[in-house]
């Protein structure tokens, strides 16, 4: 199970029609790339605020997802994340 994957660095769950992630998630304390793109997430578990060492999270082609508590838990300035809203009759653009 991933949660107890804690030497884990990277981590490709890409076009797997994930609707949600599982909280232990955030015990992944290595995790320095983190690719969700293209799923049906809505909303991340507050526990991700916990990955430290995380440096890219790809979020390309999910639905409206809530940063929230995500984005004041990382570090400023040493995370990117990247994500692609599709706008209702604009397709998808950035």
């Amino acid at each position: 199970m991933v949660c107890f994957a804690r030497r884990l660095s990277l981590l490709d769950v890409s076009r797997n029609k994930m609707t949600a992630l599982p909280d232990g998630l955030g015990g992944c304390s290595a995790l320095v790339e983190l690719f969700l793109g293209y799923n049906d997430i809505e909303q991340l578990p507050p526990t991700l605020s916990q990955l430290s060492a995380l440096r890219t999270l790809e979020l390309r082609g999910n639905r409206c997802v809530t940063l929230g508590l995500l984005v004041s838990g990382v570090q400023r300035g040493k995370c990117c994340i990247c994500f692609r809203q599709q706008l209702q009759g604009q397709g998808n653009r950035l």
